[in-house]
């Protein structure tokens, strides 16, 4: 099989399917945490994390945020976990009411920073007999024993713009 997301050391990943996922698995390559000794433990509470968003699982969430966590998206920041747990949560519901179908999926992969991972976000979001594949990245960073404390949404250049453009084609905008 093609590598779904370009990543090719493939003796340092493995496969992940979403709990979430509505048959027996829509594949993403998951980093294992081979690559040294920081990433470990830190690495699952990420993977945990992920999951938990991917089945809009909020009190998961809110268990692996530290109390002091902060969430940049843009010009915005949430601070606290109900503050972040919130923001996840408007999202999701949003994107339920303007799409028929939506399956979140997720891969998990260490950066050069310590204590510091790389989530790469697929949101396939269909519409009557059309779907589009939207990606969205983050960069989250755990305090070892105390849970993630940052989160750093990195915009995708054009990804917003093919989601306002797929809901136009369908007479929806993000204001319904």
């Amino acid at each position: 099989m093609a590598d779904p997301i370009g990543y090719e050391d493939r003796n340092r990943c493995r496969w992940f399917a979403s709990p979430n996922a509505p048959t027996a698995g829509h594949p993403a390559w998951v980093a294992t945490g081979l690559y040294d000794g920081r990433v470990g433990s830190n690495r699952d509470l990420i993977e945990e994390l992920a999951e938990a968003l991917d089945r809009d699982d909020y009190t998961t969430v809110r268990q692996r945020l530290a109390d002091d966590v902060e969430y940049v998206v843009g010009d915005q920041r949430h601070n606290g976990p109900d503050a972040v747990v919130n923001s996840y949560r408007t999202g999701s519901e949003t994107a339920r009411e303007l799409f028929d179908h939506v399956v979140y999926k997720h891969a998990v992969f260490p950066t050069d920073q310590p204590n510091t991972f790389r989530v790469e976000f697929t949101d396939d979001l269909t519409i009557g007999d059309g779907t589009l594949r939207h990606q969205v990245e983050q960069h989250m960073t755990v305090s070892p024993g105390n849970g993630v404390v940052r989160i750093v949404d990195i915009e995708i250049p054009g990804e917003r713009e093919r989601v306002d453009e797929f809901l136009s084609l369908h007479g929806l905008t993000r204001d319904r």
